[in-house]
């Protein structure tokens, strides 16, 4: 508050002060206090509206981890029983990961030109050679023998969207037929706990041990879910984050919103209540709407008469497709009329869906599926979901991916089945430069696929793009796996006298010939 907004001393407290002049000032200060705890409302502690608001205050693991339990529980029970709940965490697996984030090996040519002396012939065989072994490798890195590299993206992306985090571990077990010994193992959050249910310390907490600079050591790791069906006895083991050589053993995959955030976030967290109502309003007004459709007959009878079912007259016997039913003198027939869903269910739905999306940061439109506006109110919608999702995708290619790939390529080149000159002891510039690579999803559709088609080749002729960036953005695909197959398809067409531009249809003199008599 600016010195000339503040109150001035009234004549009581200016009376005040000839007598006692230090009680005055307290007087005074506390008017003022007062005064300037209003320049803010959502501070103030009388306004009626926040005056029993009570919030955490406390650091990033106060705040979050003697909740976390709860949380977990409850987002996995909307996740199964949700519609919308579900739907959130479906959508955006699916659209972050899809079929799989598949290696582009995109090294750095510049460093490796200058410091290696390789040629871009080289380089480009290296990328595909590398490609090549990282398929080869990722076919089943799973300790469990089960899964490939784009199903364990998929599993571990839901994973944290429903439980916060997920523990990733990287043991060694070479198996039969199996070129390499890298595997993958993937922890639940729920394991992930202090030793003997110990309390939080400065350095350990949720699980998680520290250095004194708050750098991950190791974490504590139940060898059995606390949930499982069949009881056994608690036993905790010891998982480091790193060897003594620095290979990365560990880490804990998880969005971290907060600095000293130890542990992740259920990503419904923020919307468990509100999806909660809206799933109970929905089940209730449903069953209402069952119950009121069931067809009812109600028989009126005169006051002072009383309804016999079980007579000679049996209505329930008697009613059927066409048939005429005599009622006794003074009945009538009455029929319920179903009232269930009102014209007010549709809106709260959708006015409360807004919400929960705006949240999540997806779109009503793309998180219920519900494309009815105009062209460019679907495409803002999409446009804007992407914006979100190509992030994330990001995000899961850097703390996820990437990690994996170096461990990857340190074992390849380990064993001889990849050449990378200065990879494994030499700067860490070349090492860098070895590991480029870009993980590319699926794209994401278009409303209008002329449309964006004309644009992506406004863009390359403008400079403002090229042929990579967009072939990516509208197909997914890798443009030299493209190029090299449409130079193919090309080559083998003219070899066949049936080539044709592809905006004109084939010239009939060019098809083959076909014998009458075959």
């Amino acid at each position: 508050m600016r010195r000339s907004n503040l109150p001035k001393p009234s004549a009581f407290e200016k009376g005040l002060a000839f007598i006692a002049p230090a009680f005055a000032r307290k007087v005074y200060g506390a008017r003022v206090a007062f005064a300037m705890a209003d320049t803010y409302h959502g501070a103030s502690k009388t306004r009626r509206a926040v005056a029993g608001w009570s919030t955490g205050g406390g650091d990033a693991d106060a705040d979050t981890l003697p909740y976390l339990e709860d949380l977990r529980e409850r987002s996995r029970d909307l996740v199964r029983n949700s519609a919308v709940g579900g739907a959130a965490i479906v959508t955006k697996t699916t659209a972050v990961v899809g079929t799989g984030l598949t290696l582009q090996a995109n090294v750095n040519r510049d460093t490796l030109k200058a410091r290696i002396g390789l040629t871009d012939e080289q380089l480009d065989e290296w990328e595909r050679t590398t490609e090549a072994e990282f398929k080869l490798w990722g076919k089943c890195p799973d300790i469990e023998d089960k899964l490939t590299i784009y199903e364990i993206q998929e599993l571990a992306f839901r994973s944290v969207l429903e439980n916060g985090d997920l523990l990733i571990t990287t043991p060694y077990k070479l198996r039969p037929k199996q070129a390499y010994g890298l595997k993958i193992q993937m922890i639940e959050a729920d394991r992930v706990c202090n030793r003997d249910n110990t309390a939080d310390t400065e350095t350990k907490s949720g699980g998680v041990n520290r250095d004194s600079d708050g750098a991950t050591i190791s974490f504590d790791v139940l060898t059995t879910h606390p949930g499982r069906r069949f009881h056994s006895v608690r036993k905790w083991t010891t998982v480091k984050a790193n060897g003594a050589d620095g290979r990365r053993n560990a880490w804990l995959l998880f969005h971290k919103v907060r600095i000293g955030q130890t542990r992740g976030i259920p990503d419904l967290a923020p919307v468990i209540e509100v999806i909660k109502q809206l799933s109970n309003y929905t089940d209730s007004t449903a069953l209402s709407a069952v119950i009121q459709s069931l067809f009812t007959v109600f028989i009126e009878t005169p006051d002072s008469e009383s309804l016999d079912l079980p007579t000679e007259k049996n209505f329930d016997q008697e009613m059927g497709h066409g048939n005429i039913v005599e009622l006794n003198e003074g009945e009538k027939v009455q029929f319920a009329a179903p009232s269930q869903p009102g014209g007010n269910f549709d809106p709260f739905v959708m006015a409360l869906t807004r919400q929960i999306g705006a949240r999540l940061e997806i779109p009503f439109e793309v998180l219920m599926k519900h494309f009815t506006a105009s062209y460019s109110a679907s495409r803002a919608a999409l446009i804007e979901a992407w914006r979100y999702f190509m992030g994330r995708r990001e995000w899961l290619a850097n703390n996820l991916c990437l990690p994996l790939y170096e461990l990857f390529l340190t074992e390849a080149v380990f064993l001889g089945r990849i050449s990378a000159p200065g990879f494994l002891n030499g700067d860490p510039i070349i090492r860098e430069a070895w590991l480029g690579a870009d993980w590319v999803g699926d794209a994401p559709g278009q409303i209008d696929e002329g449309k964006a088609v004309d644009a992506a080749k406004k863009r390359i002729d403008a400079g403002f793009s090229n042929e990579a960036i967009e072939t990516t953005a509208l197909t997914g695909r890798d443009w030299d796996n493209v190029y090299r197959q449409r130079k193919k398809e090309i080559e083998t067409r003219r070899n066949d006298d049936m080539l044709f531009t592809p905006d004109a249809p084939p010239d009939p003199a060019l098809e083959p010939k076909i014998d009458d008599e075959e």
